[in-house]
């Protein structure tokens, strides 16, 4: 069977346990298993751009619904320092003006100065992997089913008690897991490319 979708993910869990018991909580093991790739991947597929609006003297904006983790963001082509919130808070107080730094609070960002007026952030981030009923596959679903597969299945360890397949399906998806990130890191970096230092 093809591993492409959500529907075939759930399949190949069930098929893979041999354990009918398991059937109810599949769901729930594949968004176990997505929120654990998340954690553990940042990849050149999850690299996005979009941007915010700010609001005069609104210190913070929701960020995109995917928004995972930020690599650039910038006002005008200037880019905005990262500083935690006690930083910024120091720094700046009740300040307004161009906003210069930012924080990261949830699926919020902050940003210092308080802006003094309508801006447009530009924001270039690494995007959660969706996948589930809604959300039915994706570029990691399509290009590497077998990260989702066995961390799907690693995530059955506590209803299989000392079943050493939990074992090996937890070093299969370590391995598919840096397999891909070595992978990404060449296809980024190819040998011989200069690097550049600051």
């Amino acid at each position: 069977m093809a591993l492409a979708t959500y529907a075939d993910l759930l399949s190949a869990v069930a098929g893979w346990t041999k354990r009918s018991d398991l059937a109810g909580i599949t769901p729930d093991l594949v968004t176990l298993a997505n929120a654990r790739i998340n954690r553990d991947l940042r990849l050149s597929a999850q690299i996005t751009a979009g941007t915010v609006a700010t609001v005069a003297n609104a210190q913070t904006v929701a960020l995109p619904a995917a928004f995972l983790e930020s690599i650039t963001l910038d006002i005008a082509g200037k880019e905005l320092e990262p500083v935690t919130e006690g930083a910024g808070e120091q720094a700046w107080g009740t300040e307004t003006g161009r906003p210069v730094q930012y924080s990261v609070r949830g699926n919020t960002l902050v940003l210092w100065p308080t802006p003094d007026a309508a801006y447009t952030v530009n924001l270039t981030y690494y995007a959660r992997f969706s996948l589930d009923a809604a959300n039915t596959t994706n570029w990691l679903m399509t290009n590497h089913p077998g990260v989702y597969l066995y961390a799907s299945l690693s995530e059955c360890e506590p209803y299989l008690v000392n079943d050493q397949r939990a074992v090996t399906w937890e070093a299969k998806y370590q391995n598919e897991r840096d397999s891909l990130k070595s992978s990404d890191q060449k296809s980024r970096f190819p040998t011989g490319a200069r690097m550049v230092t600051r």
